[in-house]
């Protein structure tokens, strides 16, 4: 697993900073590879790195996470819940939602071992199960 740290002028919110240490954190003790997608990237990019204005910003963060099986994805999800306080779309129409403390939105989205191999397909279990 390799690690990319960017330089940024201007500070995160709080909330998003608590997400991505966070983020960091479990998929560490994990040994999962990850990476931010989607607006937040290029709200990062544009406004922290280069002092440019938002001028639609965006309230989730996303985040991509390489994951070999569906127990993978679901040991990443506890991690967050049971140590990071994150909490679940109770309802379970959204897995790939949770929580923060903050009540900030955080979007995981599992790509790897979990896609069709044929098309790429991410196909999501109604139970959680693989």
């Amino acid at each position: 697993m390799n690690t990319s740290l960017l330089t940024i002028s201007k500070p995160l919110t709080p909330e998003r900073h608590n997400i991505l240490t966070s983020l960091v954190q479990a998929t560490a003790r994990r040994q999962l590879d990850f990476m931010l997608v989607g607006a937040f990237v290029r709200d990062v990019w544009l406004h922290q790195m280069h002092g440019l204005p938002i001028e639609r910003t965006t309230l989730d963060t996303d985040f991509a996470v390489r994951v070999e099986n569906w127990a993978e994805y679901q040991q990443l999800r506890t991690e967050l819940t049971e140590h990071h306080g994150f909490t679940g779309d109770t309802n379970r129409r959204h897995p790939e939602k949770l929580y923060s403390p903050d009540a900030a939105q955080l979007d995981i989205l599992p790509f790897g071992g979990v896609a069709d191999s044929l098309s790429g397909t991410i196909r999501w279990p109604v139970d959680g199960s693989e």
